[in-house]
């Protein structure tokens, strides 16, 4: 399979993808699937709103036609693994993923940790300081996505009961560089959702000097104020 050729379809299916239109998406994607079936990029976006829609078996099936097609492709590697995750099949998900470790590529290095966070996660018991250990060291990556890591790894200490830890991550992601309006609001929520409200409103605070001349600065200006008075 041909990973490099990108056909402008492509770009319209990513699109509907990305606005949760996937059963236009699919269409688009299975009809380039047919005109170029030696193209590698329409079929893991196949595999990837399979795994969004939940349909994990079919994820399955593809994932491992893919794997036959396009041997040690670090995408489609990483796709299986998190086939496995959902099946609850950790052990062969670490397999793979532990031969992806260390990687060059820092984007692919960045999900294997992510991913071997979710599967001490899954674990039973969970492994909560395995966990953020790995989100800990995706942090360490230059040029991550800092904000979703630390918001991930707040998560991880709020399953743990370890609410003062989860506190200190959200701090550090309203203060990370490069974050993004969304997460720094789904942080706020989550944090305020816990009582830990000064989190909360740090991070609607940096979320509202993002959104500033724009029609969401006076919807994130009230929950600023709305979170300061529950700040005290």
């Amino acid at each position: 399979l041909a990973p490099e050729f990108v056909p402008p379809a492509l770009t319209l299916a990513e699109m509907l993808s990305d606005s949760r239109q996937y059963g236009e998406a699919m269409n688009i994607l299975t009809e380039l699937t047919e005109r170029h079936p030696n193209l590698l990029t329409p079929r893991l976006l196949q595999l990837r709103i399979l795994l969004e829609v939940g349909e994990v078996e079919t994820a399955q099936n593809l994932a491992q036609a893919l794997r036959q097609a396009a041997p040690a492709q670090p995408e489609v590697e990483l796709l299986w693994a998190e086939v496995k995750i959902r099946r609850g099949e950790l052990k062969e998900a670490t397999s793979v993923l532990e031969a992806l470790l260390g990687s060059p590529d820092a984007k692919t290095n960045e999900r294997v940790l992510r991913l071997l966070a979710q599967i001490d996660m899954n674990s039973h018991p969970p492994q909560f300081d395995g966990a953020a250990a790995r989100l800990e060291e995706a942090l360490a990556i230059p040029g991550v996505a800092a904000a979703e890591l630390l918001l991930e790894l707040a998560q991880v200490w709020l399953n743990a009961g370890q609410v003062t830890k989860a506190g200190e991550a959200f701090g550090r992601m309203a203060t990370s560089t490069g974050a993004d309006v969304n997460s720094l609001l789904n942080g706020a929520v989550t944090a305020q959702s816990y009582g830990l409200f000064e989190p909360a409103h740090g991070l609607a605070k940096a979320a509202l000097d993002l959104v500033r001349g724009t029609p969401a600065e006076a919807q994130v200006a009230a929950f600023v104020e709305q979170l300061g008075g529950m700040a005290g």
